[in-house]
């Protein structure tokens, strides 16, 4: 992603940047910018790199607050020399909208948080309507190891997906799912043209597919392992 002259000023966007794992991002900002002063980006790039986010700044000066052509291909050159893994190992989420739609990250979706909070309403500011928050965040983060299996850590999340396919797991051996330290799912998992149908309607566009579905519902019974 490539923020030109950017800022994130708000709790509820700041929130979110840790979502920007996997992704690079290519801010651009002149010191002598009027509209949004530099500091802006220099902040958010702080904050990223804490992250450890993959961040490459560009900082001009003397341009003001729109970039020159040659700025923008400079930018667009350094996206396009990266590609991004399509289905990465680790993901991680973190959010506060009630909406299930924007709380995805690649293959990790949080469909329930144990407690939202009181729900408030944010107005957009520069063009009619608002957006619905939660008092309360949650977040989550998934690794895929060998073995079939996926290590989850979550705060305040009740109800979460994992969206799967044969790039990602072996299908013909089971698989084992832990949250927090705790055997949540083991069994095998099964391919279905309709999750992946379903899947294909929500993301939008087709580069990328998920055939396959774990819902883990945290306030379940802790389900028994086989014997062995």
């Amino acid at each position: 992603m490539n923020p030109l002259a950017g800022a994130a000023s708000n709790d509820w966007q700041r929130l979110r940047l840790t979502n920007l794992h996997n992704v690079l991002v290519v801010p651009w900002h002149d010191t002598a910018d009027q509209v949004i002063k530099v500091d802006s980006s220099r902040s958010l790039v702080s904050i990223l790199r804490r992250l450890k986010v993959d961040v490459d700044y560009i900082e001009t000066r003397d341009v003001g607050h729109v970039p020159t052509p040659a700025i923008a291909e400079q930018c667009y050159q350094k996206l396009v020399a990266r590609r991004r893994e399509l289905y990465p190992k680790q993901v991680m989420l973190q959010s506060n909208r009630p909406d299930t739609i924007f709380n995805r990250v690649d293959w990790l979706q949080v469909y329930q948080p144990m407690d939202g909070g009181e729900e408030r309403r944010v107005a957009f500011q520069r063009v009619p309507g608002h957006m619905s928050l939660d008092a309360n965040a949650w977040s989550a983060q998934a690794t895929i190891n060998d073995n079939n299996r996926i290590d989850v850590t979550s705060s305040n999340v009740q109800l979460l997906r994992l969206s799967l396919n044969d790039q990602m797991i072996d299908f013909a051996k089971p698989v084992t799912v832990r949250v927090n330290n705790r055997v949540r799912f083991e069994g095998m998992v099964t391919p279905a043209v309709e999750d992946l149908l379903n899947d294909q309607s929500f993301l939008g566009r087709g580069w990328r597919y998920y055939s396959a579905v774990i819902d883990i519902d945290l306030t379940a019974a802790i389900p028994q392992s086989p014997a062995r």
